[in-house]
């Protein structure tokens, strides 16, 4: 269903589904400070593409993405990124959830990632 293919064989199986390459992000801290994700990029732009990073998150959590830059050489390049999210001391206990978003853009594409933040055990 998610691969749109038939014979697709799922033999490496994740402990935490936030480790999917998926475009959103769902960050459950459930008693963790700092949830850190990997997501791989596929240039579908120009070759020589370069995106910078914009992070968009509420106040109660810090958000770094490293690198902070995406440098493409060639249309079909794939990059890696890592998006790391530290929620503030003592943040559980008087919010439950916030919304942000990571975005990657140059001057002619901007790509935006939801992020959705909860620190309640669903």
């Amino acid at each position: 269903l998610i691969t749109k293919r038939s014979g697709v064989n799922c033999t490496k199986r994740f402990s935490d589904p936030g480790q999917l390459n998926y475009p959103s992000f769902s960050v459950l801290f459930g008693g963790k400070r700092v949830v850190r994700y990997t997501r791989v990029l596929t240039n579908v732009g120009e070759a020589g593409s370069v995106y910078n990073v914009t992070v968009d998150a509420p106040s109660t959590v810090t958000v770094t993405v490293k690198p902070a830059a995406l440098v493409f050489g060639k249309v079909g390049e794939r990059q890696r990124y890592t998006a790391t999210f530290v929620s503030k001391n003592g943040v559980g206990d008087s919010v439950r959830y916030g919304f942000g978003s990571i975005m990657w853009s140059n001057a002619q594409h901007q790509v935006r990632s939801p992020v959705a933040f909860s620190w309640t055990l669903l």
